[in-house]
């Protein structure tokens, strides 16, 4: 690591490479680090038929409810049995399809139904384009009031509200080019 960290440093200070070239290199150089640390060990078939015997066991004491997270949909939930541990969930549709509402009641009900931390990374949207539609959906005010700022007394009270319940979700804008990166952040996230 600290030998590629020099090259890096030394290819930065050597002025010759667009940025754009830097930042290709030191990608590929960084995943060449992280590729020899991932390599993990061979594990006995015996633990990993124990470790899903445990998990079906657990399974079958709720009755068929949802064994992961739940999602705050009922039909998504009763077919996924909620999202799990080991779910890398992406939403994808045409522009303008809802992915975004989707989302953000998932967080909701993740976040405040279920008292459980979320982030949301966004490719698309602002952090606070992303909070602006979040105070919508939980305070049942226009987004274009909120836009405007054009409120009554009981909407400003429901919006403050939703300020209070929505601190519970993190957001993150930053374009990443790759979704391996993501997992990197999580950990970082109440910080």
């Amino acid at each position: 690591l600290i030998r590629t960290n020099e090259e890096i440093a030394n290819t930065c200070y050597s002025g010759k490479e667009s940025l754009d070239t830097i930042l290709e290199s030191t990608e590929s150089k960084i995943n060449e680090v992280v590729q020899k640390k991932n390599v993990k060990e061979f594990v006995p078939i015996r633990t990993v038929v124990m470790n899903a015997m445990d998990k079906i066991e657990k399974a079958s004491k709720l009755h068929g409810t949802v064994t992961g997270i739940a999602t705050g949909f009922i039909d998504l939930d009763y077919r996924t049995a909620g999202m799990q541990p080991s779910d890398l969930v992406l939403i994808a549709a045409r522009p303008s399809m809802g992915k975004t509402a989707f989302v953000l009641n998932i967080a909701q009900h993740v976040a405040f139904k279920q008292n459980l931390p979320v982030v949301i990374f966004s490719l698309e949207m602002s952090k606070e384009q992303l909070i602006n539609r979040m105070f919508s959906l939980e305070s049942s005010v226009d987004a274009q009031k909120l836009r405007t700022g054009q409120l009554n007394d009981q909407e400003w009270e429901r919006l403050i509200e939703s300020a209070g319940v929505t601190r519970q979700v993190q957001a993150d804008d930053r374009r990443y080019p790759r979704y391996q990166h993501l997992p990197s952040f999580v950990p970082n996230a109440e910080e």
